[in-house]
């Protein structure tokens, strides 16, 4: 409750502690745009943080998570989401309508796939998912037009997906440690390209 007499605050940090809820007075923080809850003990996000819209970079990296609730979709000014080492098995659908997006993390989880949904995301410019289960990539994802990193290393890629040679701003590309056999035909499509890992 202290947290709450500071109603100006933009950055606050409440990670490494052993949180598992927050009051509803939190929604008095309309001016923050930075939160940070990495490393606690939720199960799954507050409902009460979807209601401070104001929020453009939000970490719930390491929180045992496997769900995230609907109205995090009300959070229409984030750009940048952290949700490493959590327990996600899929990307949550309500991350799809994040339009404002930029940079996206989900290391250390269970995701086999991203959803086609995941072309909605047109303003991302980074997106990291290594450490996953991941082994295909939608055709949607040429829809993401300014993505310039991606990084996928710890997966379980066994070719690189074609749709990867239709990023046309993709400056970075790190598929590190999969089990790769074949590379695509048509790489030489990948002219922003200045760093590739496999």
């Amino acid at each position: 409750e202290t947290v709450m007499q500071f109603p100006n605050l933009v950055s606050l940090d409440l990670s490494g502690n052993k949180l598992t809820s927050l009051p509803e007075s939190f929604t008095r923080l309309n001016r923050l745009t930075e939160l940070d809850l990495r490393d606690n003990k939720f199960n799954t996000l507050p409902e009460v943080v979807t209601r401070i819209t104001t929020l453009t970079e939000l970490d719930f990296s390491s929180n045992n998570c496997s769900v995230l609730p609907a109205s995090l979709a009300n959070l229409v000014n984030m750009k940048i989401l952290y949700l490493n080492n959590n327990k996600f098995s899929s990307l949550p659908e309500p991350i799809m309508k994040l339009t404002n997006l930029t940079e996206l993390y989900v290391y250390g989880n269970l995701l086999k796939a991203f959803p086609e949904g995941i072309g909605n995301l047109t303003q991302l410019t980074e997106l990291g998912a290594g450490g996953n289960l991941l082994f295909f990539l939608p055709e949607s994802i040429t829809r993401l037009t300014r993505l310039r990193y991606l990084t996928l290393p710890y997966n379980q890629f066994t070719s690189l997906p074609d749709n990867l040679t239709r990023l046309p701003a993709l400056e970075v590309l790190d598929m590190n440690q999969n089990k790769l056999a074949t590379l695509p035909v048509h790489f030489e499509r990948l002219t922003s390209l200045r760093e590739l890992y496999l």
